[in-house]
């Protein structure tokens, strides 16, 4: 089953609506990344910088950490729904990249029309002579 480029559209309309959530995964993202930048802080204590370089033992002591921890800070299930559909939404690129375009676009679109009703109101208040 195909999701429309309109349902992903409304789907991020949604997202984007509800900003208690959206702040809500902003700081949990937030926390993830310093978990993990203050274990990748401690591998370079303990093993020196070269080790960053090395992936393959950065994914081994991650995958032995997570063995008696976790970089992800417990969250409700409920709201562990949402955040996964707003990464689901995020992870995809090309709509998202198409959604900001649509939205550039109508933002512009509502500038110039405003701006044309602007100049217009402005026109007939000249006309009746009524200054601004």
């Amino acid at each position: 089953m195909t999701i429309s480029k309109e349902e992903k559209f409304k789907e991020l309309d949604a997202i984007f609506a509800d900003k208690k959530t959206l702040a809500a995964y902003e700081e949990v993202n937030d926390i993830r990344r310093d978990r993990v930048a203050a274990f990748e802080y401690a591998l370079k204590e303990k093993f020196g910088e070269s080790i960053l370089l090395d992936r393959e033992k950065v994914e081994f002591y991650k995958n032995r950490f997570r063995e008696v921890s976790s970089f992800e800070p417990d969250v409700d299930p409920e709201l562990q729904e949402k955040f996964d559909r707003i990464t689901a939404a995020f992870s995809d690129k090309a709509t998202l990249a198409m959604y900001e375009a649509e939205l550039k676009t109508k933002r512009d679109w509502d500038a110039t029309l405003q701006y044309a009703i602007k100049e217009r109101v402005e026109a007939e208040l000249k006309k009746l002579g009524i200054k601004k």
